[in-house]
């Protein structure tokens, strides 16, 4: 039975080309848009290169101060990390990094913009780069006040012309030079935690490291045993408040410091100032809602498609009630046309989004994307597009298929 559902479905589908086209064109490009977006979201929000411990590492991204006439928000400072973060007891290893400043540098005649980090050794310890050679500077170069830098691969080669070439020679930056000790497969430019195509060591930042102030450039990074170990962190955190202590001449008389996880710090954009809200439930909330609204635009259109389609067959259904089928099985013929046009156009939008992801990530129009279809995202697309194919047929099929004979017939 079945198999004679599947034949009569595939023929009717060949017989009414544009209605076939329509529904296919609106099922493939919502899903291969959907696998597209969804591609981006789980490169920023899930673990991938190089921060592959995503889901378990906290940033202190926002250092707050209050005073009599006014406010600021910033990141860290040295000292903050110093003397005071590095107090926590539950993290399992920290680190800090600056944000990223922007330095030009010149290879003859060419200028290169290269995206600048100041970091601790520990930030290698935490992002788990792939060096392509060499190694991450350690302590001890810190300590003995060597100027040396780590670059990207990207860098290694518009600078140096190779990888090989790079281990053996200086960079010159800002009229510095600095010994090249290791080179790293670059991270994607949207990851703002570990994205640059230059490190160097922190004691070669151009910030004061002795300034006793709580803000500066940098920002600390706590990676948690496990993700269930956040509040904990978070908690420590705002224990330690009370013991930082301010410059005599400091303008502030209140700190808030914010440890948050990459859909936190996303999620903060959309709400207040002051809002206490969860704001990676939000996030993952409004995302999910935009997929469901996204979802239902096709929806409504194949629900009038199908009324139509099923109305200018109202004569088949007559006869066919007239040899005997039941409303039961008429219905199920229209589901069962409604699960194979899906999953043709579940199929076309898987490829055609492979085919975008990969002509993206080869165009180099976002740098160094590294971009992946997320399977259980497709599959939910595409087990929505069965559902919301399912109803927009099943609702109509079912009206026509409780005419009457002579009615159905009747109809044009």
């Amino acid at each position: 039975m079945l198999r004679n559902y599947i034949k009569i479905a595939w023929k009717v589908l060949g017989r009414n080309r544009f209605y076939t086209f329509i529904s296919l064109f609106g099922i493939s490009l919502t899903l291969a848009v959907l696998i597209i977006v969804s591609a981006f979201l789980d490169q920023v929000l899930n673990g991938s290169y190089p921060n592959f411990k995503k889901d378990r590492v906290l940033f202190v991204n926002r250092v707050h101060v209050k005073g009599e006439f006014g406010s600021s928000i910033s990141m860290g400072s040295y000292t903050l990390y110093n003397e005071y973060i590095k107090q926590l007891k539950t993290p399992e290893n920290m680190a800090m990094a600056s944000f990223g400043s922007t330095r030009n540098v010149f290879v003859g005649n060419q200028k290169l913009q290269l995206t600048e980090k100041t970091t601790d050794p520990g930030f290698f310890e935490i992002m788990e780069f792939d060096f392509l050679a060499g190694g991450p500077y350690k302590q001890e170069h810190i300590d003995r006040n060597e100027y040396v830098a780590v670059i990207s691969d990207n860098t290694a080669n518009d600078y140096f012309g190779s990888v090989e070439e790079a281990m053996k020679q200086k960079i010159r930056i800002d009229g510095t030079n600095y010994q090249v000790i290791g080179v790293v497969k670059r991270a994607p430019s949207y990851d703002f935690s570990c994205s640059a195509d230059v490190f160097l060591p922190y004691h070669l930042s151009k910030t004061n490291l002795q300034d006793p102030a709580p803000f500066g450039p940098f920002m600390p990074i706590l990676l948690a045993q496990n993700a269930s170990e956040h509040e904990k962190i978070k908690a420590e955190l705002q224990a330690l408040i009370p013991k930082v202590n301010f410059p005599p001449d400091a303008w502030y008389e209140e700190l808030f410091l914010t440890a948050a996880t990459v859909p936190e710090v996303l999620g903060r954009f959309l709400v207040s100032e002051n809002s206490t809200i969860n704001v990676a439930q939000l996030l993952y909330s409004v995302l999910f809602a935009a997929m469901l609204l996204f979802m239902l635009l096709p929806t409504l259109n194949l629900i009038n498609l199908n009324t139509s389609r099923i109305a200018e067959r109202a004569s088949e259904i007559g006869v066919r009630k007239a040899f005997g089928a039941t409303s039961q099985t008429l219905t199920l013929q229209f589901i069962v046309e409604n699960i194979i046009i899906t999953l043709i156009g579940g199929a076309i939008g898987l490829v055609l989004a492979f085919i975008v992801l990969k002509t993206i990530e080869s165009s180099g129009a976002i740098p160094h994307a590294i971009l992946r279809i997320n399977i259980r995202v497709f599959g939910f697309g595409l087990f929505l597009c069965l559902l919301f194919g399912i109803l927009s047929g099943v609702l109509p099929a079912l009206r026509m298929s409780r005419l009457s004979i002579v009615n159905a017939i009747k109809m044009k």
